[in-house]
């Protein structure tokens, strides 16, 4: 997914507040006993940022953003989610808005006219979400993940959480299915009879039931694929008689957690997940552009980017990570590259703010992901033959 979530359009809507903002990003240590020291960190980051305001601003102009910070800290948001790896916070004289970031990030502040999305647009630019099964012989739990959030999912009490409770019973939607037999006869399950059968059978026989269990109760509701985290042997046994439609069979999670799973150990399995999901994406938008030039739907030089971008004719535009371009985007649409502010703005910032806010994605990828060439600081594809510009430069 590209960055134009949720999370990416609330901090665009600062763009329509007056500025100067002051973008503030820091990283946040997972253990709860270091609490302390990142309120330490955020205090000096907000001390050197005053200090650069007050420099170019007044003491004065200060007073509206120190309520808001004031504010933010006593509501003790800086430690409001410990799954988080770093913090993003835009402050404007009008408003405040803080976003969890899911990777680490360096500490560092800007004040500038507009908001410094790039970091935030590479945090969020891969957001994925889907149910994991951690499937073990005789057991399983079921977990919901979305971004940072790390669910558990609470089955109910007729759910086939083990096998001694499954084998031998036919489940749908999590009841069981019964039949009598005979005149006068007792409840019998459908079932096979265990004295028959193998341990191996069994286990088929168990991953059966949950395969259809969890597709009849989640997957086929929710519509979420569904990735497994099982040793090689069961992996194999699950998804040879798995009928679930929202199986993701590309990814294979062999690791499996103790069975009381610690929470680092999920962390673990969902960071691997995350990554292997990613390079699906990059491959895909690699093709994209491959596609796009081929159709002459690119632009690489900077003043077609621009004229594309301002008239919103930007499909995805493609920051290389870690570049920068002295300049700033006016209010009359000129580059301003003389003034003090333009000197130290990058340009490549207000570039993805216009793209993603005529509703165009943005990625920011390394140099070695990126579809840009060694020299290009960014690319994009097109939403149409631009037939006004200048052929794009190969």
């Amino acid at each position: 997914m590209a960055a134009t979530n949720v999370e990416l359009q609330n901090a665009l809507t600062l763009e329509s507040d007056p500025g100067p903002f002051v973008s503030i990003f820091m990283p946040l240590n997972p253990k709860a006993q270091n609490r302390s020291e990142d309120a330490s960190q955020f205090n000096s980051l907000i001390s050197e940022a005053k200090r650069e305001f007050t420099k170019d601003y007044s003491e004065k102009a200060w007073h509206p953003y120190a309520d808001k910070i004031d504010l933010f800290i006593s509501s003790d948001r800086v430690n409001s989610d410990r799954s988080a790896s770093g913090l993003a916070l835009y402050i404007g004289a009008n408003t405040l808005h803080s976003f969890p970031l899911r990777d680490s990030v360096s500490s560092f502040y800007t004040i500038s006219n507009t908001i410094q999305i790039l970091p935030l647009i590479k945090d969020s630019q891969f957001s994925v979400e889907y149910d994991l099964l951690l499937l073990r012989r005789n057991t399983f739990q079921l977990f919901h993940i979305k971004d940072l959030i790390m669910e558990e999912i609470h089955l109910p009490e007729d759910a086939p959480t083990t096998m001694g409770k499954a084998v031998g019973t036919d489940l749908t939607g999590g009841r069981q299915r019964e039949r009598s037999e005979g005149m006068g006869a007792g409840t019998h399950f459908a079932g096979r009879d265990q004295r028959d059968e193998t341990k191996v059978d069994d286990r088929k026989h168990y991953f059966g039931i949950i395969d259809e269990y969890i597709f009849k109760n989640y997957s086929n509701v929710d519509h979420l694929p569904l990735i497994v985290a099982a040793v090689t042997e069961d992996q194999g046994v699950f998804r040879k008689q798995s009928k679930n439609l929202y199986l993701n069979r590309d990814i294979e999670i062999t690791k499996i957690p103790s069975e009381h799973s610690q929470i680092n150990e999920l962390q673990e399995i969902t960071s691997e997940i995350a990554t292997d999901y990613a390079k699906a994406d990059v491959a895909g938008l690699k093709t994209k552009y491959d596609n796009a030039v081929s159709s002459k739907r690119y632009a690489t030089d900077l003043e077609t980017l621009m004229d594309a971008a301002i008239s919103g004719q930007v499909d995805t535009l493609f920051v290389t990570e870690g570049a920068y371009l002295a300049g700033k985007l006016t209010d009359d649409l000129h580059i301003d590259t003389n003034t003090p502010e333009g000197k130290r703005n990058n340009l490549l910032n207000d570039l993805a703010i216009t793209v993603a806010g005529f509703g165009g994605q943005v990625y920011v990828l390394p140099k070695d992901e990126t579809p840009a060439r060694k020299d290009e600081p960014a690319v994009a594809i097109l939403r149409a033959r631009r037939t006004a510009d200048k052929e794009p430069k190969d």
